[in-house]
Formats: C-alpha cells, structure tokens, sequence
C-alpha cells in the first residue's frame, strides 16, 4: 500500500543555519513547521506580540543561528581551551553537527592538534574509530574500550538508548562522569588497583594495592552507569550521590555502591578469565596499563607519584623539625 506524504517546506541552508531564501518554499495554506535547521526547533513567534526568539533549541543550549554561535558557553570549555565557548560545531558546521540526543559525541584532538569530534550511535560506528589518528591514539583505544563491554546492557543502553552524553580525553585520570556538565572522560590507559577495606582512609602515601585491579575498559562501564543513573532517574541518583544521609563506609556514597554491585562487579565476574576483580569498596590507586583491556598495572599515574613525593616530603620535613 503507497500512500503520498504532505511537503511542508523545502528548506536549503547555508552552513551555520541561515535559510537561502531564494531556493526555499513553503506550501500555502500548511501546517506551520518548527523543526527545521537539523530537525532542531526553531523557538519563533512563541510572544504574544508575535516575536521570538529566533534560536534553536538543542536541548542543552539555545543556537542563534544569525550569528553562528551558542547563546551559552560550552560546557567543555575547560577541556578545549584553544576554542571559543561559543562556537557551533567546532566552527565547522560542514564537518561537524550536533548531537540528536541519542549517542555518545567522541571528541579527539587529530594530528593537526585541532579539536574533532564523532558521534557514535551503532556499532558501525565504533568500527570507525579504527581508522582515525589522534592525539595519544585516543580514538583507537576508544574502539578497544567499547567494543570490551559489547552485548552488555549498561554498554548497549549508553550507546544507543535515548540519552547523550560527551565523551573526552581525560589524561592521566582515572574515568569520571560529571553529571553537572553531561560529560564522561577518560583515559583509556589508566584503570585502579584495588586496595583492601582497611587501607580505606589512609594517605595516598601509606595505601598499599592488593594485588587486583579494574581495567580502563572497565572503568569506563562503571562511569557509563553513572551517567544512565543521572539520565533515568536523576532524583534517586542526585539524591544518592550527594545527599549528606547517602555518605556511607567503604564506597563513599550510595550511588558509588550501588554502580559497583549493580555493574561493575557483574561484569568483573564474567571477565575473571581476563583478570578482572569484584571489589569491595571504592577505593583505589590510580594506575597506568599497558593496554585499555589490561589488568595489570605498570605503575601509578604521574599525579599519584607527584602526590606521594609531595607528602614524603612533608614526612620527611616534619621529622627534621622534631629533631632539630
């Protein structure tokens, strides 16, 4: 059975949005359309006076597309520093378009040290980080870290269920999402050694590992659990991550606990033939791996070091004032 679909308008745009006048029409007498450049929805004629606002609205910020910019900084702006907070599509919108709100957004640095970004939402789209050079190969070891946890629900939900999130290159860190800024780093080379719940507390000097560790890869399922925690139910998780009666012992707080047991945990059993470990707190020495999927460590990261030299030296100052 064929049935014929109504044209509502035909739209042709320059680059940053500004519709060609000239080479658009709209049928007489249709339905007004709001969603236009993108399939964005143009905020206009929403006053009673008949004006507007005359800007996109992309979910989080507003676009004003007669300008090219965002009405609101970028909420990576202290990760990529060298652009303006305001650009739209890293200021090429030939290239590079926004989020629809079903993906994660990887962005990288390439070999002309310029900011790029690709959004992933299929599986397809994983592969194609193979073929990309980056800065520190951060693209290829994303390839390696997703596809790690493929098939897993928290994995298959990040990726292509109904929520966004940005995903950058946190050097020398241990994974984290910010739930204030939608925005999940990682280094696909740091993951944690665990440590024993009586090592919980102590200095980062005293802290002994146990011997076991979580992978980067891993370290980045658990984050992914943060972040559908805070997109599906953002009442429950704000109010078990930061709500003062969620402090509790050995896993901080009540949404830390409940992504180890509930993911992380889950799948370090399934990988235990990889080397992966359960652990029993949220404790842990940030540690570099020779590889995203690697659980053995090859040495504490560069803060970590620069944090046990800093209170030696302090131990070591105060016993010299003791004996002078």
């Amino acid at each position: 059975m064929h049935s014929q679909k109504v044209i509502l308008e035909v739209n042709h745009y320059y680059p940053f949005g500004m519709v060609m006048a000239g080479l658009s029409s709209k049928a007489a007498g249709g339905i007004n359309n709001k969603y236009k450049y993108n399939g964005k929805e143009l905020q206009n004629g929403e006053f009673s006076d008949g004006s507007g606002l005359e800007e996109y609205d992309y979910g989080a910020r507003f676009y004003n597309h007669q300008i090219g910019s965002w009405t609101t900084a970028d909420p990576l702006a202290e990760i990529f520093f060298d652009m303006s907070p305001y650009n739209y599509a890293a200021n090429n919108p030939v290239i590079n378009i926004d989020a629809d709100g079903e993906e994660y957004i990887l962005w990288y640095i390439d070999n002309d040290n310029k900011k790029q970004s690709i959004n992933l939402k299929s599986w397809e789209d994983v592969d194609k980080l193979k073929d990309i050079d980056s800065k520190d190969d951060f693209a290829r070891n994303m390839y390696t870290v997703l596809n790690y946890s493929k098939g897993e629900d928290v994995a298959e939900k990040g990726l292509t269920g109904d929520f966004v999130t940005d995903v950058v290159y946190g050097k020398g860190k241990v994974g984290q999402y910010d739930d204030k800024k939608n925005v999940l780093s990682i280094d696909p080379l740091v993951g944690i050694e665990h440590v024993k719940n009586d090592q919980m507390g102590k200095s980062t000097l005293e802290t002994k590992g146990n011997g076991k560790a979580t992978s980067p890869a891993s370290i980045f399922l658990h984050e992914v659990g943060h972040f559908l925690n805070f997109k599906e139910d953002p009442a429950g998780a704000n109010y078990r991550q930061y709500n003062p009666t969620s402090k509790i012992k050995l896993f901080d707080t009540k949404e830390e606990k409940r992504v180890i047991q509930l993911v992380e945990n889950p799948f370090a059993i399934k990988k235990a033939a990889y080397g992966e470990s359960p652990r029993t707190n949220h404790g842990g020495i940030p540690s570099t791996f020779a590889t995203p999927t690697s659980t053995i460590p090859t040495g504490v990261t560069p803060q970590i070091r620069r944090m046990i030299a800093t209170e030696k030296a302090l131990k070591d100052a105060k016993k010299g004032s003791k004996i002078n």
